[in-house]
């Protein structure tokens, strides 16, 4: 289980070396849990980017992220600080 849950804003900002990236990358190290739907939006956000495939794959496989499906509840909660697990941005860290 990871000690951390990231939101897409945090692992891109890690990919893009923007403010709260170390951080981030802190976190990483110790095990970061991410949703399929935020994963989703860090790939589609580096390929509008023009990040070519192989790299949005290289990439963001070598940060060892522990990915979880997201489920109806989980994604029309207006509160996300009652899920379950969530610690915050990392970003803000």
């Amino acid at each position: 289980m990871s000690d951390f849950v990231a939101d897409a804003w945090a692992i891109l900002a890690l990919l893009n070396e923007d403010t709260g990236s170390e951080a981030v990358a802190d976190a990483v190290t110790r095990g970061v849990a991410i949703s399929t739907v935020n994963l989703s939006e860090v790939v589609a956000k580096l390929a509008d980017a023009g990040v070519p495939d192989l790299v949005i794959r290289t990439v963001v496989g070598e940060l060892s992220l522990e990915c979880s499906s997201c489920s109806l509840p989980e994604a029309s909660c207006s509160d996300t600080e009652k899920l379950p697990g969530y610690v915050g941005p990392l970003a803000t860290l």
